[in-house]
This record gives C-alpha cells, sequence and structure tokens, in this order.
C-alpha cells in the first residue's frame, strides 16, 4: 500500500476490520484517511451499525 488511502481502499480495509485485526500500519493509514474524508467516517458508522444490528440478530436479540 502506498503513504495515502483512496475511498475504495479504505472501505475494504473498514471491511476486512471486520473480520481480523488491523495491522498497526493498516490501521495508521485508514486512520489518517478517515480524519480527511467525511464520506468514509459515515459510510464506517453505516457499517458499524450493520454489523452490530447483524450480530444481535444472529444471537436471538
Amino acid at each position: 500500500m502506498d503513504d495515502d488511502l483512496n475511498c475504495r481502499e479504505a472501505v475494504r480495509l473498514m471491511s476486512v476490520a471486520l473480520e481480523r485485526i488491523l495491522t498497526e500500519a493498516e490501521t495508521s493509514l485508514l486512520q489518517r484517511h478517515l480524519s480527511d474524508c467525511l464520506d468514509c467516517r459515515n459510510f464506517e458508522v453505516q457499517v458499524k451499525f450493520i454489523h452490530r444490528a447483524a450480530s444481535r440478530f444472529r444471537s436471538g436479540e
């Protein structure tokens, strides 16, 4: 990965983060991108909400 992520790469890392812990380098790149990109910050909120809702649904809550 280069020093900056584009939105597509950031979305990919957000998806990967749901499955495994990101490396320090990945986390740093993603956080740097999110600090500059309102659209991706909004997307991250939506993804986390959907992930929590799906987890609750699977567990029968």
